[in-house]
């Protein structure tokens, strides 16, 4: 791995921008850096709904339910030597970011709140740090930075100049996040709305310390840590408890990849660490939460490539999908097996999930699943057997070693209603890389 001092120079000639357009009502794109925010400039403003955390709802569906919405946009060009903005086209205002934003924006309550970095502060003395910051909608006024600064032990756990990279939730007055130090807020956001005071702090949870997690910073500064799931008085974290520096050991198997607290309080409801001595890199998507008959699950894209739904008050294992064949391979992100970058999504009674990696391991085979949730136990297309017929124990790097005779075989239990994985889009008989 180059040192971060080789790639930097990219990230540093200009701010990144927080822009909002004036057409329409609010349209919230939640797949870019760059994040628009939209509405209609009549006599009275027509807001759109809130968006109070990743993917608008319980179900981190992203598709905005707007009716009205802009289609022509253009932001204008920014000139560096001038550090202005010029031209553009239904621009409302913009306000500046720091030089990295990979985080998801929510909006809730007239504020909209994205994870950024420190840069933006000038100074010989400014210390690097992660930065969650808040605007206000109606004019882009700065609200509030909440700065968590860098972990001491460096980029294995902590890439310097990262963003705050995973999208707040919001639920009245309450907002949680998880750092880029592996820590869970809670901040009480009404003085801040009465515009009293600054946020109160409710709580906070230290993962690594409380919890013995070791996280892994993802290379690149390109994802850190989840956003957060709820249900009722609850809330579930993807702890990000991953690789060491060797991008080879798992320093604390046994530690939780996931948690579940109490929303209220930070204290531990239950914990979950299936993924063990079989996690590929790190964890850094994001829980989803589910009602099957009347009974709550939280669906966890997991580090082993696994995802695993569990009962959302008391953390049994429900079912879980392997989203790899399991002839698919593991070699420090060279082979084909693959993680869960993004959250899982809920649409008409199926779950939805992609495989992939973290970009610098380049490209490489991916997966689009659409899974049946009302099932239970081992729902994967496959079931990996050894010679003499038996099921094998799961394996972080194959799950099936055919020179040794073993073999996949249909799971007679699988919970897939179909899949995607290639598309020869100009009929020659290959799948080009696009």
């Amino acid at each position: 791995m180059p040192p971060y001092s080789e790639c930097k120079s990219q990230f540093d000639d200009g701010l990144r921008e927080l822009l909002v357009f004036r057409v329409g009502h609010m349209i919230r794109n939640l797949k870019v850096c760059l994040w628009t925010l939209t509405f209609f400039f009549f006599a009275a403003h027509a807001w759109g709904d809130d968006w109070p955390m990743l993917g608008r709802d319980g179900t981190r569906n992203s598709v905005s339910p707007e009716q009205i919405g802009p289609t022509d946009w253009d932001i204008g060009k920014f000139s560096p030597e001038t550090g202005q903005w010029s031209g553009g086209r239904n621009i409302r205002w913009r306000a500046p970011l720091g030089s990295l934003t990979f985080g998801d924006p929510v909006v809730a309550d007239g504020q909209i709140w994205i994870g950024t970095n420190n840069h933006q502060v000038k100074g010989p003395d400014t210390p690097d740090a992660s930065v969650l910051a808040g605007f206000a909608i109606a004019d882009g006024k700065p609200l509030y930075r909440y700065v968590s600064p860098r972990l001491p032990s460096g980029w294995v756990h902590d890439w310097p100049h990262s963003a705050m990279a995973g999208a707040p939730l919001i639920e009245g007055n309450a907002m949680w996040f998880v750092t880029n130090r592996g820590e869970v807020v809670c901040l009480d956001l009404k003085p801040l709305k009465e515009g009293k005071d600054s946020p109160a702090t409710l709580w906070k949870v230290d993962m690594m310390k409380e919890f013995g997690v070791s996280p892994c910073g993802s290379r690149m500064a390109h994802c850190h840590f989840c956003s957060i799931a709820v249900y009722n008085d609850l809330i579930y974290v993807i702890t990000g408890n991953g690789i060491d520096k060797s991008y080879f050991n798992i320093p604390s198997p046994d530690a939780p990849s996931l948690i579940c607290f109490n929303k209220h309080t930070g204290k531990p409801v239950w914990q979950d660490n299936s993924p063990g001595m079989n996690i590929l890199t790190g964890q850094w998507a994001s829980p989803l939460v589910i009602d099957v008959d009347g009974k709550p699950q939280v669906v966890v894209p997991q580090g082993d490539g696994w995802l695993r739904s569990f009962d959302a008050l008391n953390g049994q294992m429900i079912w879980e999908f392997d989203i790899n064949f399991k002839s698919a391979s593991w070699n420090a992100g060279q082979g084909e097996k693959n993680i869960m970058m993004a959250p899982p999504v809920a649409y008409g009674g199926r779950i939805y999930v992609t495989s992939g990696d973290y970009a610098e391991h380049g490209d490489g085979p991916g997966r689009l699943v659409c899974i049946d949730p009302n099932r239970a136990g081992d729902i994967s297309t496959e079931l990996a057997l050894d010679a003499h017929g038996d099921l094998l124990p799961k394996r972080r790097t194959q799950a099936v070693l055919v020179a040794e005779g073993e073999k996949s075989v249909p799971n007679p239990n699988s919970g897939l209603v179909w899949e995607y994985t290639e598309f020869d889009s100009n009929g020659d008989g290959e799948v080009d890389f696009e």
